[in-house]
């Protein structure tokens, strides 16, 4: 969605194919055009070789956050799906979590195959961490190598206000005993009929 709204903002400034390293973190800030914070560096865009600067990051936008963010994934999805079903068709665009991966990344489909597209100079290694960085102004401090979620410290401190076990680190092998939400939303139903 970053970069198909990133060539449609450069229109005829751009200079040709865009690969962008981003994280789920710069999605709403990006597209609707408003500063993520200072926590959160912009994403890595390379168009042709070239490293884009800030100002042709940061672009104006009409877009704000909603529902509607749903049908701009569903529709940036179809040329990877219909390259995943078949193998005649090649694709190069972009994916979040491909390969297991933090965040997104550029890509091609050959094949029913998908690579990593990277930008020239820029290695696997400093791309997952690029995400793993932008990670934590979604709430994720760090994912172990097994697969558990460990918060950062204003997530925990969120999280607690509501139930405390939603503070806790999250392993992949005990989701289960995470699905605390339906309790927790009979619980407010509970208080509210008493008052």
């Amino acid at each position: 969605m970053i970069a198909l709204h990133l060539e449609e903002a450069r229109g005829k400034h751009g200079k040709g194919k865009l690969r962008i390293i981003a994280h789920h973190a710069h999605v709403t800030p990006f597209l609707t055009g408003t500063q993520a914070g200072p926590a959160l560096p912009l994403p890595i865009a390379d168009e042709n070789g070239e490293r884009l600067k800030e100002e042709d990051l940061v672009t104006r936008s009409a877009l704000r956050p909603g529902r509607h963010f749903n049908y701009l994934t569903a529709v940036t999805a179809i040329p990877l799906v219909t390259a995943l079903l078949d193998e005649n068709i090649s694709v190069r665009t972009h994916a979040p979590g491909v390969l297991g991966l933090p965040g997104g990344y550029p890509i091609c489909v050959r094949r029913k195959s998908i690579e990593l597209d990277l930008p020239a100079g820029i290695s696997k290694h400093e791309a997952v961490e690029f995400n793993n960085l932008c990670a934590r102004a979604d709430g994720a401090e760090r994912i172990e190598p097994d697969g558990t979620l460990i918060y950062t410290e204003d997530a925990r401190r969120t999280a607690q206000r509501f139930r405390a076990e939603l503070a806790e680190p999250l392993s992949p092998e005990h989701w289960e005993s995470r699905l605390v939400l339906r309790s927790f939303y009979e619980d407010c139903l509970r208080t509210a009929q008493k008052r």
